[in-house]
């Protein structure tokens, strides 16, 4: 935990978004200037986490961790969502599963919130998609796939904005993850909200690799 708080604090983030936690039960774990609201299952599998800074505590309203899948936190300006990633491999049906659950667990917050909802969702941006105007701004990344086509569709019919595509940056600064060879790069990790105008910028940052068993 302290390695992970440790890199926190080195960028001065206030609140960050962790999927594929892996750690058992419910709680929170305080470390240095950090919360960790963890919500995972009964098994070592799945779990979801957000991680607020000691600055923004005192604006935050509450917490609710829903299942090894979902973490929710309101503050007073705006509430956050943590959603488990959807694997390319995964079968139709569990994508169509997420994907309903997650515009449902949208629907159930106040249309007066700002809407904050950040993750891993396996899949790109992609500009220039007819009927997703006001969903990928002109800098979205093209690689279109199932899961870009079912992430926009869930954005467009909840009036949400993929952050990313809003905002011009070099490539290294736009894609996520990166192969061993260096030749595939992805834009995988998105934070998507409905009220784009609250934020100044978006990007990558590359050397910001968690002390931990991830890819990206």
């Amino acid at each position: 935990m302290e390695a992970l708080t440790s890199v926190l604090d080195q960028y001065r983030l206030q609140l960050v978004s962790l999927s594929e936690t892996r750690i058992t039960g419910s709680d929170e774990t305080h470390c240095g200037d950090y919360t960790i609201l963890n919500s995972g299952g009964t098994q070592r599998h799945r779990g979801v986490a957000l991680v607020p800074h000691k600055s923004i505590r005192g604006s935050m309203t509450s917490w609710q961790p829903v299942s090894d899948r979902y973490y929710r936190l309101a503050c007073l300006t705006y509430t956050a969502i943590s959603p488990l990633l959807v694997s390319m491999r995964r079968l139709r049906t569990y994508k169509d599963n997420f994907y309903n659950q997650l515009a449902a667990f949208i629907s159930a917050t106040s249309p007066h919130d700002q809407l904050v909802v950040l993750d891993d969702f396996n899949a790109s941006s992609a500009s220039g998609q007819a009927c997703f105007e006001s969903v990928v701004g002109p800098y979205g990344v093209e690689d279109v796939n199932d899961n870009t086509q079912r992430f926009q569709t869930m954005c467009s019919s909840r009036s949400l904005a993929i952050l990313g595509s809003w905002f011009k940056h070099i490539e290294i600064h736009c894609h996520i993850w990166l192969s061993n060879d260096s030749y595939i790069k992805k834009e995988i990790d998105h934070i998507i909200t409905n009220t784009r105008t609250m934020f100044k910028s978006y990007r990558v940052f590359r050397d910001t690799e968690l002390p931990a068993n991830a890819d990206h």
